[in-house]
């Protein structure tokens, strides 16, 4: 993978963040050949690069985690069971090119050090020499695409208006379970 785009990590990041409308880099008929290309290059099929399994109800949670450890192979090449930091650089380097394709917009044009960006990204995944696999696993599902890529595009992950959210008073819950159920009696004819 080096310092090139890894075409099926692109298709991986696709899986791991969807686009909102399930819209593909991918129909592109060159991007098509160039992961067929590594994909043999790899001694894979496409059919590896999807699970057996398919979620019935499209709960979007089952589909990543299905997908998670197909995405780790994809950067755990030895089978270590763990990626170094370098590794780790590349995951953050393909989905930040997933996102510039998704924009149409150039990397250089999003990010003046892109480098420096999957370096800190990486610190943010784990401060350790190598990531395990549950940490992998816990930052997917924790980072929304603009959160994992917040130092290559700018911004704090999700900005929410507090004083536009609701606040719920708590006290109605607790005077809710203090009032107990009037049971009803009926009154049967004795037959």
């Amino acid at each position: 993978m080096g310092g090139q785009q890894s075409v099926i990590g692109l298709k991986m990041m696709e899986t791991i963040y969807p686009h909102p409308q399930k819209a593909t880099v991918f129909n592109d008929p060159k991007m098509s050949q160039n992961l067929e290309k590594e994909v043999r290059k790899r001694g894979m099929t496409l059919d590896d690069m999807y699970t057996d399994e398919e979620a019935l109800d499209g709960d979007l949670d089952a589909d990543i985690q299905r997908v998670v450890h197909k995405v780790w192979e994809v950067y755990d090449v030895k089978k270590l069971g763990n990626i170094n930091k370098k590794q780790a650089t590349q995951f953050f380097m393909d989905t930040f090119n997933l996102y510039c394709m998704r924009s149409n917009r150039k990397p250089k044009e999003v990010c003046k050090d892109p480098k420096k960006a999957a370096a800190m990204s990486v610190q943010m995944l784990s401060s350790n020499p190598s990531i395990q696999y549950a940490e992998f696993e816990q930052f997917v599902f924790c980072y929304d695409m603009q959160e994992a890529l917040k130092h290559f595009v700018g911004g704090q992950g999700i900005d929410i208006n507090i004083e536009a959210v609701q606040k719920v008073d708590t006290n109605q819950f607790a005077n809710a379970q203090a009032e107990q159920p009037k049971l009803v009696y009926r009154d049967y004819p004795d037959d």
